[in-house]
């Protein structure tokens, strides 16, 4: 019984650590008022954005949310119009007040393209958020296997740990069960790594 209700404890602690990043997409689909910039980015206007870049509105400028226009299209996905503002002078390791990342959110969302283009303009690809969570514990949590491999392949560290100790192994465990996660390690041999040498599960 005891172990039932250290597990319990466990995933609790797991889904803590990933909730930050959860919330900021959810909340950020409910905020009232955009400025022109974030609702055009948000939207993928990538004509209306150039024109709003061209007039020299400030790329950087962040909300009450500490957002910026660059961490809208990468919620909303809009990979062109990501491109454009890392390429005009948006920051690729922007976040908010809680430290995510514009990485940490690509990955919690999963597109491979604005990953890509983050990691080409300079995003860390270990920074983690205040509560420790990584890119890759980020795409665990969310259940993107393949957007973890990716990660891997870029260098994410798979023995780094959160608040709670846990690793990005020990995260995708809670939230998938061991079982499954070892079957999906199985068949893509680029997840190998997230066994990391000494953790425990």
């Amino acid at each position: 019984m005891l172990k039932y209700k250290n597990k319990t404890i466990r995933q609790r602690s797991v889904v803590f650590s990933v909730l930050p990043v959860l919330f900021v997409l959810f909340a950020c689909s409910k905020a009232p008022e955009r400025s022109p910039l974030t609702f055009a980015a948000e939207h993928g206007d990538l004509s209306r954005v150039q024109q709003l870049v061209n007039a020299g509105v400030n790329v950087s400028a962040k909300d009450d949310k500490g957002l910026d226009a660059l961490s809208y299209a990468i919620i909303n996905e809009r990979p062109e119009v990501v491109e454009y503002l890392l390429k005009h002078g948006a920051n690729a390791n922007t976040e908010n007040g809680s430290g995510i990342t514009a990485l940490v959110i690509a990955a919690t969302v999963g597109d491979f393209a604005i990953i890509r283009t983050l990691h080409q303009h300079g995003a860390e690809i270990n920074r983690a958020t205040r509560d420790g969570v990584t890119p890759l514990m980020a795409a665990a949590a969310s259940d993107n296997s393949q957007t973890a491999a990716l990660l891997l392949s870029y260098g994410a560290d798979p023995c780094m740990r959160d608040k709670n100790r846990l690793t990005a192994r020990q995260i995708a465990d809670q939230w998938r069960g061991i079982e499954e996660t070892s079957r999906v390690i199985s068949r893509n041999k680029k997840l190998e790594s997230l066994n990391c040498p000494g953790a425990d599960r």
